[in-house]
């Protein structure tokens, strides 16, 4: 009883794979094409938006060696100070200078009417490691001097941008 079942099933699969086949191949012919090769990430000059300082005040948040500058120098000299930290605490680069040196790396820093530094956001895409361990080190900065309104402390931030190299270089 089985035999002819699997006799039947055989044949019957045979018949349906050669109804399938087409008598004769389609053959497509294109032209030939040229490919140049691209970097992943191109080469270029990125220029960095400046420090800025967050939050409703009328002196930004600085590092205690930056206190005596005032307006966009005294930003730019704490965002130097943040900088010479991070670079300290890092070590070896894990990505390719060559490759991913210019990418942008921001900090979003958080400073409380103490001077604390209480939050902080790095954004950066490739070094996965990247965050945790920038976050690490400025957890070792000095009390910032804190931003002022009419003269009381006040909760502030900072917003900086770096590039990749800049933070091992």
């Amino acid at each position: 009883m089985l035999r002819p079942i699997c006799a039947l099933l055989l044949f019957a699969s045979i018949s349906i794979a050669s109804a399938q086949e087409s008598d004769t191949p389609t053959v497509v012919k294109s032209d030939a094409l040229e490919l140049k090769a691209v970097e992943e990430r191109p080469a270029g000059v990125i220029i960095l938006s400046p420090a800025k300082a967050k939050g409703d005040h009328d002196v930004p948040p600085l590092h205690p060696e930056c206190s005596e500058q005032k307006g966009q120098d005294a930003l730019d000299c704490t965002a130097d100070r943040i900088k010479r930290l991070i670079r300290e605490k890092l070590g070896e680069p894990k990505l390719d200078l060559e490759q991913w040196g210019s990418s942008v790396v921001g900090l979003d820093i958080s400073i409380n009417q103490f001077g604390e530094v209480k939050d902080i956001k790095v954004d950066h895409s490739g070094d996965d490691q990247l965050s945790r361990q920038v976050i690490i080190a400025l957890y070792d900065l000095p009390k910032f001097v804190p931003a002022t309104k009419d003269g009381a402390a006040v909760n502030s931030g900072m917003v900086v941008n770096y590039r990749y190299e800049d933070l091992y270089r």
